[in-house]
């Protein structure tokens, strides 16, 4: 049975802030699966940053997941949020659009990486996305063709605040409380799609 209740993906907006680039100095291990070609990295913590832009937000993407504002942090753990834990960036630059240096301190901001889960890919219907039998990987295609959203069995839900399918870890699924935090203190660069209505995924 799928789970009923509303949750939402979670991502950041790109419109007049500050992006932040990879630096190809990052640390990983990687993986290939023999079977299905599938690419799976780990990286490193800390790992360095370069930051663009004027405009300060409160999250911005990383290749290894979400960075997010002190005032995040705080939030998060004053709310007693679970699913998750925090790892330290190391900020190389801040530089507005032309390369100048903006004088913004990027030290005290924190990678988020998503601990809680909620099973397999499944479709809106509740129905397991095609995958590799080996590494799980999901079937790209199919997920990049679905109309109707995404969906996870309650039976394979963690219950965590913050959640990733088992084999889809691109981006982060809250549930309401989180979102409500998040709204009421006005953080942001935030973006939230119902699950149910999440399509078009640019899935990893």
């Amino acid at each position: 049975m799928i789970c009923n209740e509303k949750f939402y993906i979670m991502s950041n907006t790109y419109n007049n802030q500050a992006k932040l680039f990879w630096n190809a100095n990052v640390k990983y291990e990687k993986f290939v699966c023999e079977l299905c070609g599938g690419i799976h990295c780990t990286y490193e913590s800390p790992h360095p940053v370069i930051f663009y832009g004027k405009r300060i937000v409160d999250i911005y993407f990383d290749i290894s997941g979400f960075i997010i504002s002190p005032a995040v942090v705080e939030l998060l753990k004053e709310n007693n949020i679970t699913g998750y834990i925090l790892e330290d960036v190391e900020p190389l630059e801040w530089k507005d659009g032309k390369g100048h240096d903006t004088g913004h301190d990027g030290s005290s901001y924190k990678l988020l990486k998503v601990k809680g889960r909620c099973g397999f890919l499944c479709d809106s219907a509740g129905n397991i996305i095609d995958k590799c039998e080996k590494c799980d990987r999901h079937n790209s295609d199919i997920l990049d063709s679905l109309k109707d959203g995404l969906a996870f069995k309650a039976d394979d839900y963690d219950g965590s605040d913050i959640f990733q399918f088992n084999n889809w870890t691109w981006l982060p699924i809250v549930n309401e409380k989180v979102k409500k935090l998040i709204k009421k203190h006005k953080l942001k660069g935030f973006k939230f799609e119902e699950l149910k209505d999440y399509v078009g995924c640019d899935a990893f």
